[in-house]
C-alpha cells in the first residue's frame, strides 16, 4: 500500500505521515513504518484531549481536587515512577 501526496505525483514522506497523525517529527517508531503505526493508532493529541476531559469529569463527579493531591504528592516526594 502506498499513500500519495494530494497535489504532487509522489509518495508521502515519513515527516508528512507523522504530521498527519499528529506525531512530533522526531518521534521514533523503532523498526516499524510510520504509515503502519499512524494508521493503527489514536493520534497523541486526541488521546491527550480525551484523557484531560476524563480527568476533569472525574474531578467534578468525585468533588476532588486532583491538582491539590498531585501537588501534595510532589511535596512529600511521592512520584509515579
Amino acid at each position: 500500500n502506498s499513500y500519495y501526496h494530494y497535489k504532487d505525483a509522489r509518495r508521502l514522506y515519513d515527516e508528512e505521515i507523522k504530521l498527519a497523525g499528529s506525531y512530533p517529527l522526531d518521534y521514533d517508531f523503532g523498526k516499524n513504518q510510520p504509515i503502519y503505526l499512524v494508521g493503527m493508532s489514536v493520534p497523541p493529541i486526541m488521546t491527550a484531549q480525551i484523557a484531560s476531559r476524563i480527568y476533569h469529569i472525574d474531578a467534578e463527579i468525585l468533588g476532588y481536587n486532583f491538582d491539590q493531591a498531585f501537588h501534595s504528592c510532589r511535596t512529600y516526594g511521592i512520584t509515579s515512577s
